[in-house]
């Protein structure tokens, strides 16, 4: 559930020069919660408005230490996360401006009339995490034996010798 003031009508937000800026416990946010290893700490964000040449946009940075699990050692990684990303708020029954976004110059997401504020941040982190983080160097996991134990594989190989 949002806090107060953070739905938005995003266009109207936009043209209005609107900002918003504050800092949300990572907790708050259940999709990312499930990727990462520790939900402690807050991401802080600032989502401003403005308009060029007619046309609405949401700027959003966000910045936190995210917490994730190595998938090489397992281990805990730490994250620095940075966001910076443009945002045009395409309108019911205005074109896709297909050209603009193939140059990689902004993203364009539909205009709402109810933007959460919260989900769009959500979303930016989401889509800023690694595929498969790990650590630039570590070993992969030691296996959990006990010197003197059996492999596990050792009674298959005595049987395959029959």
């Amino acid at each position: 559930m949002p806090q107060p003031g953070y739905v938005i009508d995003s266009v109207e937000f936009a043209r209005g020069g609107g900002v918003a800026v504050d800092a949300i416990e990572l907790s708050r946010f259940a999709r990312l919660s499930g990727q990462l290893e520790s939900a402690q700490g807050s991401a802080e964000f600032e989502v401003r408005g403005s308009e060029e040449d007619g046309k609405p946009f949401l700027s959003v940075t966000v910045r936190a230490q995210l917490m994730l699990r190595c998938q090489r050692c397992l281990g805990e990684l730490r994250f620095p996360l940075f966001v910076r990303s443009r945002l045009l708020l395409v309108e019911t029954g205005i074109d896709w401006p297909e050209d603009e976004i193939a140059e990689e110059r902004f993203d364009a997401i539909p205009a709402h009339g109810e933007l959460d504020l919260l989900e769009l941040v959500e979303d930016e982190i989401l889509l800023a995490l690694p595929i498969a983080p790990r650590h630039e160097r570590c070993e992969l996991p030691a296996a959990q034996r006990r010197v003197g134990d059996a492999s596990p594989f050792a009674g298959l190989a005595q049987w395959l010798k029959h």
